[in-house]
């Protein structure tokens, strides 16, 4: 027996052993095929690339871009970083600048402990340094002052970064030529993007320009030129004077440029733009470019995800090699792909910097020379005049990974980054640096925004698709899923204004209110107002329980029917939109339509300002109209043929009508001082805001609520006891009609009388308890409407006293605008008068008729033919 139980013990030992031997086995030779399946995907890799559109290299800043490509993941192919290589970061004030005391110190510190590679900030102020004299009128009216500026290079200096100002030179001076007193430096009467190099005064100015800046900026060694985006025309009067062609002009003006900045600070490095000496007019006439030599160092800027042939092997790389001791690049990390942009696209960027690390490795392998240094440059606006974009915050993840793809040749999977820590943890950084970023709240606000409004475009779509105006025209619609979506976007609308008034503060601890307006104006106003109309348009069909039928042809003119009003009406329309027409005042929410004009009055408040602030623009517009004219016309009469008096009179009375554009201005200034101030003024002051509600008005909404909230739960009680009373009356009913069919029915046992008999009196008892509720309730209601009517109207003639002062304000406001555009005692019009009548008296026809024949006329001597005998020395010939 033991001898069989120890050979069974031993067979199933063998067979565990068999088993453990093919395991491993099949390990292995997983594990081979693994390596080799592994192998195989790796060299797939190297072949992958991203389909990207390849865009014109000088396409930046001067049209949209739209990518093709899936931007889900990012380039996986292995690429040699530049961890040695400088870097700069530029910073674009002349979009959404951060307020200096609480950002420059915690953001220097973040760069400088990020320990890659950055040596200095690039700061574009444009018209936000504190200048004076000429410039006191033209900078920023919430510019820097000069202790801001200290500031900034403080906090670069303790954090070992270099400040370079980029203080445009040529192009892009639309900050400054866009004033009147600056006109005559434009280059293009009608654009103020380029001054014109053709004039002496254009150097007095911008020797003035530069000299300040330099002035505040001591310790730098280096600055930025611009020079981008020069569309020169020559078309100034002056640059017809000498004969030059557009490049030639355009080295002409650097040069002098340079001249002036190494007067000012000899030996300081001078950058500038490259887009314009890259062109073929410059390659083809190396001869031109080379008076450049040494003297600038060009900045080439390329902020496409993948570059073209053209631009990689273009010849111009071996001409910098020769002319230019050091050639920067510049690639963006921020505002580089969309005039509109909310939300910074990592992505793009970071495959933008990947490009350049495979163009920089091509480049030293072709020329044996590399780039010097990178500006990842942070754009927030396209020009002067674009729309804002691109919160920097918002772009603090592009800014990281495209330093970090800078450094190691490595890139990130964005889609798994939801925050700055899991950024840094991902790069191997102290995620505790986070904290040290300023407005690090606003980039998760925003995303959390952009999540929010993707939302709200699905639902805005989809009911515009499945409920079209024609459907609602004619009240034809599907109502569940309609009611459906509806209530998720007001819902989804609700979460909106909670989101965005959390990010309003966020905003406010990085930004002036001026930018912030400007970004909700740009990115949440119109959602908010497509939001209501929306719901306004879609209001007549949530309450549809029938509908006609086909075709719909009565229903469009019942609706207009019913919203016609004779013109004499002054009161809210009456129309579907309106649900307070024909209910008492005192009814459950009816205080809403006195809540509804407050708010209404507002709503005027700001149309008030926004027509008269049109009417500001028709004017000025009218007046840059009458100048341009007057300038254009006395060239045009100085050029003509005209002379005398008569020329003298024709300029006068030019300049006469010209006046009228100083009475425009004048108009301009009292309706600015006198209507849209004060009404701005009056605004404020009466309809104070908490951002989401109006102060004043949610106060009267609060107090009718109180009110209203006793009385409610009354007219419930009513209500219940009403139904109650009710069903017992019918209870009642059927009890008495029971006892009378049993009351002729013979075949009824005394039992079944008796029942029944009980069940009236029952009922009877019942129906008493209940009425007796009712009508007490009802008793009730009645000593007590008085009071309730009494307080409801109290509230109310506090909005009536509100809105009347409303009304007030716009009587003075009318009074106002009449007195603004009056003629009567006006000096303006009687000074024009004056003009006219001048330059008509000195117009004299017999004068200019006598000059004409005293030099050219009757008067003049003319030479007649005589006749001239041979001379003798002619003879000889």
């Amino acid at each position: 027996m033991r001898t069989l139980f120890n050979r069974l013990i031993f067979i199933r030992m063998r067979r565990v052993f068999e088993l453990l031997v093919v395991s491993l086995f099949l390990i292995i030779i997983l594990t081979i095929n693994s390596k080799w399946s592994s192998s195989i995907i790796n060299d797939n890799n190297k072949h992958r690339h991203i389909n990207i559109n390849n865009i014109s290299v000088n396409s930046f800043l001067s049209q949209d871009q739209s990518l093709n490509q899936n931007h889900d993941t990012i380039i996986e192919k292995i690429i040699t970083g530049q961890p040695n290589l400088a870097k700069y970061i530029h910073l674009d004030l002349k979009g959404a600048p951060p307020q200096p005391n609480k950002f420059y110190e915690t953001f220097f510190n973040f760069i400088d402990q990020l320990n890659m590679s950055v040596k200095g900030i690039v700061i574009e102020y444009e018209d936000l340094l504190p200048l004076n004299g000429r410039f006191a009128n033209a900078t920023h009216r919430f510019g820097y002052k000069k202790s801001d500026i200290e500031l900034i290079q403080t906090a670069a200096k303790s954090h070992r970064l270099e400040i370079i100002p980029l203080i445009q030179t040529f192009g892009h001076l639309e900050w400054l030529l866009k004033l009147r007193e600056f006109e005559l430096y434009r280059d293009e009467l009608a654009s103020p993007m380029v001054i014109t190099p053709c004039l002496d005064l254009t150097y007095v100015l911008l020797e003035d320009l530069l000299q300040q800046t330099l002035d505040m900026h001591p310790n730098s060694n280096i600055i930025h030129i611009g020079c981008d985006e020069v569309t020169l025309t020559n078309s100034h009067p002056k640059c017809q004077e000498i004969s030059m062609d557009v490049p030639e002009r355009y080295i002409n003006h650097v040069k002098r440029i340079v001249s002036i900045v190494q007067k000012i600070r000899p030996g300081i490095r001078i950058l500038i733009w490259d887009d314009v000496i890259r062109s073929e007019q410059f390659i083809n006439n190396e001869k031109l470019l080379n008076e450049l030599k040494n003297l600038v160092e060009p900045v080439a800027w390329n902020y496409h995800p993948t570059f073209d042939d053209s631009y990689i092997y273009s010849p111009i790389w071996n001409i910098y090699s020769k002319l230019f001791s050091n050639t920067w690049a510049a690639s963006a990390f921020k505002g580089g792909l969309s005039r509109l942009s909310m939300q910074t696209n990592t992505t793009h960027h970071v495959l933008n910097h990947h490009a350049w690390l495979q163009f920089m490795k091509l480049s030293t392998n072709q020329n044996n020379k590399s780039f010097s240094a990178i500006i990842l440059t942070g754009w927030s606006r396209f020009d002067h005049f674009m729309p804002l974009c691109d919160l920097l915050p918002t772009a603090y993840q592009s800014l990281i990974s495209s330093l970090y793809i800078l450094t190691t040749g490595k890139s990130i999977l964005h889609d798994y980054v939801n925050d700055c820590y899991e950024l840094m943890n991902s790069i191997g950084k102290d995620s505790q640096l986070c904290q040290s970023l300023p407005g690090l709240s606003i980039w998760s606000g925003i995303s959390s925004l952009s999540l929010s409004l993707s939302q709200i475009e699905d639902r805005l779509t989809f009911l515009h698709t499945v409920a079209p105006s024609y459907n609602r025209k004619h009240l034809f619609v599907r109502r569940y899923e309609l009611d459906l979506r509806l209530n998720e976007l007001e819902m989804l609308k609700n979460d909106l204004l909670t989101v965005t008034q959390l990010l309003n503060h966020h905003l406010s601890e990085l930004y002036s209110l001026d930018v912030i307006d400007e970004w909700f104006d740009l990115y949440i106003t119109p959602i908010l107002g497509r939001i209501n109309a929306t719901l306004i348009e879609f209001s007549p069909v949530r309450n549809q329980t029938s509908w006609s039928r086909r075709p719909s042809i009565s229903i469009k003119s019942k609706i207009i029917m019913q919203c016609i009003l004779p013109q004499s009406q002054t009161t809210p329309e009456k129309c579907l939109s309106n649900p307070w027409h024909g209910k008492g005042f005192c009814e459950p929410n009816q205080y809403k339509s006195a809540i509804d004009r407050c708010e209404g009055g507002h709503k005027s408040c700001d149309l008030s300002i926004e027509i008269y602030k049109e009417l500001v623009k028709v004017l000025e517009h009218c007046s840059e109209s009458l100048h341009q004219w007057s300038l254009t016309s006395q060239r045009k009469i100085v050029q003509s043929k005209e002379f005398g008096t008569t020329r003298a009179a024709w300029i006068e009375s030019i300049q006469a009508v010209e006046k009228l554009a100083e009475r425009n201005e004048d108009i301009t200034k009292n309706i600015q001082h006198h209507v849209i101030d004060k009404m701005v003024a009056y605004k404020n002051s009466k309809y104070e805001r908490s951002f989401l509600h109006l102060k004043k008005v949610k106060e009267f909404e609060k107090d009718f609520k109180k009110v209203q909230k006793p009385w409610l739960e009354l007219l419930n009680k009513i209500n219940e006891a009403k139904q109650e009373f009710h069903h017992a009356s019918r209870k009642l009913h059927h009890a008495k009609r029971a006892e009378n069919v049993i009351k002729t029915d013979l075949g009824t046992t005394d039992e079944q009388k008796k029942k029944v008999k009980d069940s009236v009196h029952h009922y009877e008892s019942e129906t008493e308890t209940c009425r007796s509720t009712y009508s007490k309730l009802m008793e009730d209601m009645k000593a007590k409407q008085p009071g309730y009517q009494e307080e409801m109207f109290k509230i109310l003639s506090r909005t009536d006293d509100f809105e009347r002062d409303r009304l007030n304000q716009f009587k003075l406001m009318f009074n106002a605008l009449q007195e603004a555009i009056s003629i009567e005692n006006d000096a303006r019009h009687t000074e024009m008068s004056d003009l006219f009548n001048k330059a008509i008296g000195k117009h004299n026809i017999n004068s200019d008729i006598e000059y004409f024949n005293k030099h050219y006329g009757r008067e003049t001597k003319t030479k007649w033919p005589v006749f001239e005998d041979v001379h003798e020395s002619c003879h000889s010939l």
